[in-house]
């Protein structure tokens, strides 16, 4: 979260909080999948 609020105060394009749940959650499944 405080990525986010870093990234709106430096004038980043603002993404919805979906779009960075999915993100977030599509990283954690590759995590869990690379893994060995």
């Amino acid at each position: 979260m405080d990525i986010i609020v870093k990234l709106a105060e430096f004038g980043y394009p603002p993404v919805t909080m979906e779009a960075v749940y999915k993100n977030v959650l599509e990283q954690a499944e590759n995590f869990k999948r690379n893994r060995r």
